[in-house]
């Protein structure tokens, strides 16, 4: 019987899901060649061809393609018993908690350190990334992200909706005007985020009379290089409304534009027990509660909106990060339903 090397098996994976050796080189941070040897001597090494060469790509043999389903369940359970080996080891590892990194820059991380600044034995690793996170092998502990997935070992509760308009810099609107509505948008310069998990299609730039190349002058998929660009003046730009309680000097054009995302907390159910990760997990409700800021609402209020609530409650501080808001009452009208997982007592 053929010793398998998982290394082998990683490649394969890899291989099945892009369907390219130039691609999973440059996600495994090989040389094509050398890959493309390693690979064909697993082939040799098993007997069987997993794959068949076409102009389209590499596409799965009928054994290939029976292979990857064993290969993926094997090496996720390997995954997951390295994770939990590393776990024991370290009772001190801390909670790992995944989120896209406008949320985690923007508005988790300075709620985080606070956290950890009154509870002293909680340490945490936040991994902020745009791709889904793998929480299902336990590469986070949960993680807050817009596309629920369908793993059904995994726990899975809304935390909130996210609401996304578009915003230019008052330097930009005062050089250039203001579009009143989103049929104006190609009449600017538009900056636009692309990645996954963000919705780029939703603001239908390929729909406008103009072409897209002539207004669409910049591009990035990170929420902090977009921020910067808006705000020094690179256009119009997709941000939350929730940009309201971080930044100052932003204009909300084209009212008629409004995309809401729902936003979901998606742990593991392999360490709900453990403190650390239901005090993390408590807190993170916390400060997402609809109940307490209105941004997170299902019901969408505008930018001009959010701004008279933090007057009136004086939140002015959210803007330098701090998140004094015990003070703000929550309304029981859009307290979220309890989960019987989450919220259950731990013995």
């Amino acid at each position: 019987m053929a010793t398998l090397d998982w290394d082998d098996v990683r490649i394969f994976l890899v291989l099945a899901e892009v369907r390219s050796y130039r691609e999973a080189g440059r996600i495994l941070e090989r040389g094509v060649h050398n890959l493309r040897m390693r690979f064909e001597a697993f082939e040799q090494t098993l007997g069987r061809a997993l794959f068949v060469r076409t102009h389209n790509g590499l596409v799965l043999t009928i054994e290939g393609a029976a292979l990857r389903d064993q290969a993926e369940v094997m090496y996720n359970g390997a995954r997951r018993l390295a994770a939990s080996v590393a776990n024991a080891k370290d009772q001190r590892r801390g909670v790992r908690i995944g989120c896209t990194e406008g949320l985690g820059s923007f508005w988790i991380v300075p709620r985080l350190l606070e956290l950890v600044e009154k509870e002293k034995d909680i340490t945490v690793y936040l991994n902020c990334e745009v791709a889904q996170q793998d929480v299902a092998n336990l590469a986070v502990d949960f993680s807050i992200q817009f596309d629920p997935p369908s793993n059904p070992d995994l726990v899975v509760v809304r935390l909130c909706w996210l609401h996304v308009v578009l915003f230019a810099s008052q330097e930009y609107v005062r050089k250039n005007g203001k579009p009143m509505s989103k049929a104006e948008i190609d009449n600017f310069n538009v900056l636009e985020i692309s990645g996954a998990q963000i919705w780029s299609h939703a603001l239908r730039l390929d729909e406008h009379t103009r072409p897209k190349d002539e207004f669409v002058r910049f591009g990035t998929n990170t929420a902090s290089a977009q921020l910067i660009g808006v705000k020094r003046g690179g256009g119009l730009t997709a941000i939350p409304t929730y940009s309201e309680t971080i930044t100052t000097g932003l204009v909300h054009v084209a009212e008629d534009w409004l995309l809401t995302r729902d936003v979901w907390l998606v742990c593991n159910r392999q360490v709900m027990d453990q403190p650390q990760v239901r005090k993390c997990i408590t807190y993170i409700r916390d400060v997402f509660s609809p109940a307490r800021f209105p941004w997170f609402r299902k019901d969408y209020i505008s930018p001009a909106e959010i701004r008279r609530f933090i007057e009136e409650h004086e939140l002015q501080a959210l803007f330098e990060g701090y998140s004094d808001y015990s003070h703000l009452p929550a309304d029981p009208a859009y307290e979220l339903p309890v989960d019987p997982i989450l919220d259950a007592q731990v013995a």
